[in-house]
C-alpha cells in the first residue's frame, strides 16, 4: 500500500502586483487550489471502489493539482513590490515569480520595479502584465536584463494561461537554482565553490577599485588531512571538512554562511571550499592587514580544538596565507595565486603558521611548482633510475646485498640530488608512485641477479611515512613479491626511527606481519631517534644500520666509538645484525672489525652504482672464491 501525503514539490512563490483590487482577486482565484465539490468526491470514491484493486482502497486519495502548490503575496504599487522582494531575499523566502501591472498610476510603472526588482534578485522570473499594445518591448529589455527572464502577458488573459505560466516559470526557476547549485556550490559543505568565488572575487575587487577599498584573500589549507583520510577513511574525513567549514563560518563578521543566501559584491565576507582540504575567505572593505591577520589567528586557534568523529578524536591544524589588494595583486588571478604561495610558505615553516605575501615568494613559488610539474612527469620519461650501493660482510669479504638508491636525471635540471626532490616528493603526495616504482623495480633487479647466479643476498628499500600509513601497504608489498617471484627474505624494508614512532602501535602490527611473511626489516639512522631496548624488541627488527654521524668521528672521537660499540653489543645481545653506515676510511674499517660489526657500507668500499656497474662487480666477486677474506675485499673494493 502507497500513501502519498504532503507536497511533492516546494510551493511556488508568486508576487502579484497590480493597483487594481479586482485583478489581484482574480490571481487569487486562478492560483488557490480548487476545492473538490461532495459530488466529485462522492465519484472519486465510487472509482476507486469499482476499479482498484482491494489492496489499494484503503489509501490516501491525492487530488491530482494538489501536487501544483502556489504561496502568492499581493502589492498594489511598485515601491511596496521592490520592498517585498528585498525582504524576501533577506529573509531566504525568495519569490520565483513576479507579474507586474505594466501602469500603475499614480505611482511608478512596472518597468521601474522590475528593474530594481531585477537589481535585488538576478534570477527571478518577471512577467510584465500590460492591456496596451504600444508597449516598447525592446526597450524593456534592454532595462531589464537578462530578457530570458522577462515575459509579456497581454491582457485580458486566460486563467489556464495565467496557471500554465506560472508553473512553467516556477518550474524553470527551480531548474535553474538546481543547476546553479551544483555549478556554484560544494556538494559536500554546501559552500560556495571555486566558480563562485572566482566571480565573487572579481566583483569585490572591480568595487574595492571604484570605492578606492582594500580588499584581503585567506587562503586555508589543512595541515597532515592526507593521514586523516588514510588512516580512518574518507568518511570521517567528510566529517572532518564539515566541521572545519562550521568552525570557520562561526567566525566570519557575518556569522554562519547558508549555502542558499544570495551572495553579492557588498558582503562583508565569502567562505568557499576550493576543493579537497582547502578553503578560502574573501573579506571585503579592510581598514587594515591585521583584520585579516585576527581573522586567520581566530581560525588557526578554532580548528586546534580537538575534534571527535565516529569515535576517534582527530587533532587538526591549518596552514594560512594572505594576499591583499591592490598591494598584492589587481586582478583576481594574481590574488588567489598570492594567497596559495603564501599558504605555502606558511606551510614549509610548520603546521599552523600565517604569511602574508611578499614578492620575494614569486619567483621561488614559480620555480617549486615547475619544479613540482617535472617530478610529475619524471616517472612517464624514464628520468627516475635506481643506483645500487653494496653492503659487504666484514667477515667474509663479500657482497651480502645492495641498497637501491633513487636518482633522478632530469632533462630540465640534469642530476638532482635526493634531497632536493625527495622531500618534494612526500610533501605532494608523489611518493606513492615512486615508492612502488621503487619497491618493484628493486625486486625485479635482485630477481634478475638471482637468476643470473650472481648474488644470493638480500635488496634493502626505504620507505617513507606516507608510504607507510597507506591501508593497502602490506598488500602492496605481497603483491610485488608474487610478481616479481622474489623470495621474502631477499628484500629488506628500511625505516627509520621516526617513521615508526608516529603511529607506534600500528607500526607494531606492520613489523610482525613483514616478518612473518620473511621480508627483514632495517631500522635506518639508528641512535638519532627514540631508542630504546623495549621498543626494539616490540618492533621485531632485524637490523640496525648505525648512522653515519657516528661512524665518522669514531677513529677520532671515543664517545662515538664507546657508542658504536654499544649499539653493536647491544644488537648481538638482541639477536640482531648491524650495519655500519658512511665507511669513508681504513681506520673506521679496522675499528668496525675489531668491533665485530658484521655489515658495512660506504665510499671506502664503493659509492652508489648503475645497475651495469653493480654487475660488473658481482661478477667479479664471483671470481674471488680462492682468496682469502682480506684480500676478496680489497680486490672488490679496487675495482668499485
Amino acid at each position: 500500500m502507497v500513501t502519498l501525503s504532503g507536497n511533492l514539490r516546494e510551493p511556488i512563490r508568486v508576487l502579484i502586483v497590480d493597483d487594481e483590487q479586482t485583478i489581484r482577486d482574480a490571481y487569487a482565484q486562478i492560483l488557490s487550489r480548487p476545492q473538490e465539490t461532495s459530488g466529485k468526491q462522492a465519484i472519486n470514491e465510487m472509482r476507486s471502489r469499482l476499479f482498484r484493486k482491494q489492496e489499494e482502497v484503503t489509501a490516501q486519495v491525492v487530488p491530482a493539482n494538489s501536487i501544483e502548490q502556489f504561496s502568492v503575496e499581493y502589492c498594489s504599487g511598485a515601491e511596496a513590490a521592490v520592498e517585498a522582494c528585498r525582504q524576501a531575499c533577506a529573509a531566504n523566502q525568495r519569490f520565483n515569480v513576479v507579474f507586474i501591472d505594466m501602469r500603475m498610476p499614480p505611482g511608478p510603472d512596472g518597468v521601474w520595479a522590475a528593474e530594481r526588482i531585477r537589481a535585488i534578485d538576478g534570477d527571478i522570473e518577471i512577467v510584465v502584465c500590460t492591456a496596451f499594445s504600444d508597449v516598447d518591448i525592446s526597450m524593456i529589455s534592454q532595462r531589464v536584463q537578462p530578457a530570458e527572464k522577462l515575459f509579456y502577458l497581454q491582457k485580458p488573459f486566460s486563467s489556464h494561461a495565467v496557471r500554465a505560466l506560472t508553473l512553467a516559470l516556477g518550474h524553470k526557476w527551480a531548474a535553474h537554482r538546481r543547476i546553479a547549485r551544483l555549478a556554484y556550490f560544494d556538494s559536500l559543505t554546501g559552500l560556495p565553490n571555486r566558480n563562485l568565488f572566482n566571480d565573487q572575487l572579481s566583483l569585490a575587487i572591480d568595487q574595492a577599485r571604484a570605492q578606492h577599498s582594500k580588499l584581503a584573500v585567506l587562503y586555508f589549507d589543512l595541515d597532515n588531512f592526507k593521514r586523516v583520510n588514510d588512516t580512518l577513511g574518507h568518511g570521517v574525513g567528510d566529517e572532518l571538512l564539515c566541521t572545519v567549514s562550521k568552525r570557520i563560518s562561526n567566525l566570519l563578521p557575518n556569522g554562519e554562511q547558508s549555502s542558499h543566501q544570495q551572495i553579492t559584491a557588498s558582503s562583508k565576507v565569502t567562505l568557499a571550499r576550493m576543493g579537497g582540504d582547502e578553503f578560502v575567505v574573501l573579506l571585503n572593505d579592510i581598514a587594515s592587514p591585521e583584520e585579516a591577520r585576527m581573522l586567520a589567528d581566530k581560525v588557526v586557534d578554532a580548528l586546534q580544538e580537538p575534534v571527535t568523529l565516529s569515535l576517534h578524536q582527530v587533532l587538526t591544524t591549518t596552514s594560512v596565507g594572505i594576499a591583499l589588494y591592490p598591494a598584492n595583486g589587481d586582478n583576481a588571478e594574481d590574488l588567489f595565486r598570492h594567497a596559495d604561495l603564501a599558504m605555502y610558505f606558511a606551510k614549509r615553516q610548520g603546521p599552523g603558521r600565517v604569511a602574508y605575501f611578499n614578492e620575494t615568494m614569486n619567483a621561488g613559488g614559480l620555480k617549486r611548482l615547475t619544479f613540482e610539474a617535472r617530478l610529475r612527469e619524471a616517472l612517464d620519461r624514464n628520468e627516475l633510475v635506481l643506483h645500487y650501493q653494496p653492503q659487504f660482510n666484514l667477515a667474509t669479504g663479500t657482497i651480502a646485498g645492495f641498497e637501491a638508491l633513487l636518482r633522478w636525471n632530469s632533462a630540465e635540471y640534469g642530476e638532482v640530488s635526493p634531497a632536493d626532490f625527495i622531500p618534494l616528493a612526500e610533501e605532494t603526495g608523489l611518493i606513492l608512485p615512486i615508492g612502488q616504482w621503487v619497491l618493484k623495480s628493486a625486486c625485479e633487479q635482485m630477481k634478475r641477479w638471482r637468476d643470473a647466479g650472481l648474488i644470493n643476498g638480500h635488496v634493502a628499500v626505504n620507505v617513507s611515512a606516507l608510504q607507510l600509513a597507506q591501508p593497502d601497504f602490506l598488500a602492496a608489498v605481497v603483491d610485488v613479491l608474487r610478481e616479481t617471484e622474489l623470495p621474502a627474505q631477499c628484500l629488506e624494508i628500511e625505516v627509520t626511527e621516526s617513521l615508526l614512532m608516529q603511529d607506534e602501535a600500528r607500526s607494531v602490527d606492520i613489523c610482525k606481519h613483514l616478518r612473518a611473511m620473511g621480508v627483514t626489516i632495517a631500522l635506518d639512522d639508528f641512535g638519532t631517534g627514540y631508542s630504546s631496548l623495549s621498543r626494539l624488541r616490540r618492533f621485531a627488527v632485524d637490523r640496525l644500520k648505525i648512522d653515519r654521524a657516528f661512524v665518522q668521528d669514531m677513529h677520532a672521537n671515543l664517545e662515538d666509538r664507546t657508542l658504536c660499540n654499544a649499539i653493536i653489543r647491544m644488537a648481538q645481545t638482541l639477536g640482531l645484525s648491524v650495519v655500519a653506515e658512511g665507511v669513508e676510511n681504513f681506520s673506521q674499517l679496522l675499528l668496525l672489525q675489531e668491533e665485530k660489526c658484521e655489515l658495512a657500507q660506504g665510499y671506502l668500499f664503493s659509492k652508489p652504482l648503475t645497475v651495469p656497474a653493480a654487475e660488473e662487480l658481482l661478477r667479479r666477486g664471483t671470481e674471488t672464491h680462492d682468496l682469502s677474506n682480506t684480500r676478496r675485499m680489497a680486490v672488490l673494493m679496487s675495482s668499485s
